[in-house]
């Protein structure tokens, strides 16, 4: 069994829980890198729409919740917390079903938003259906973007099954840039918040 049949053997049997973990976590790169595989038909666009939702979701709702039962407890035990929720509270209550349904849209904020969301005045039924709504265009937005680069890869290097090694090594610089780009957007969008209020955020 060569490398090339190894790394593929381990995609296909452990791809969808990266998957879900990517959902769980800021994982639009894991997102378009599983698009690019399903392309390739190492994975299954449907299971990975399903495997990444899933995780996406879990993740929210449960810091909503957290934000909903769990709030005060948590703002008393962590400073920077309370502030930084009680900073946003107000333009979050305001927009709160805009903001419920562009969640995952919000690059570095997916932890504190939908916690001070929790505290807002938001019914939980309207941020579930709302997020979930956002959740869905997540998914299908990023997918679909690492399945048009397999195309244009395909493109590039015409009969890509004949360059299965290459591929992986391609792929995976582009997954790196990827993941490079959205930390220096991280950065940039704290900086700026950090220039507001005063105060160090680090990435």
């Amino acid at each position: 069994m060569n490398l090339s049949t190894e790394i593929f053997n381990l995609i296909q049997n452990y791809g969808y829980f990266f998957v879900f973990i990517g959902g769980l976590l800021e994982g639009e790169s894991i997102l378009i890198l599983s698009g690019f595989l399903a392309q390739q038909e190492h994975l299954k666009l449907p299971l990975i729409l399903i495997f990444a939702l899933l995780g996406a979701l879990i993740s929210d709702y449960i810091w909503f919740f957290a934000g909903r039962y769990y709030g005060n407890k948590i703002m008393q035990k962590y400073a920077i917390i309370k502030k930084i929720s009680n900073q946003s509270l107000s333009s979050i209550d305001k927009n709160s079903k805009i903001i419920s349904f562009g969640l995952r849209f919000m690059y570095g904020f997916r932890s504190i938003i939908p916690f001070t969301l929790g505290l807002s005045k938001i019914k939980a039924i309207h941020f579930l259906f709302l997020n979930f709504l956002g959740g869905i265009f997540w998914v299908l937005i990023f997918s679909k973007l690492g399945y048009m680069l397999g195309d244009i890869t395909e493109n590039l290097f015409g009969q890509i099954k004949k360059y299965n090694l290459a591929i992986i090594i391609f792929v995976i610089l582009i997954f790196i840039f990827i993941n490079f780009a959205i930390k220096i957007i991280k950065y940039f969008v704290k900086k700026k918040i950090n220039i507001v209020s005063g105060d160090d955020v680090n990435v």
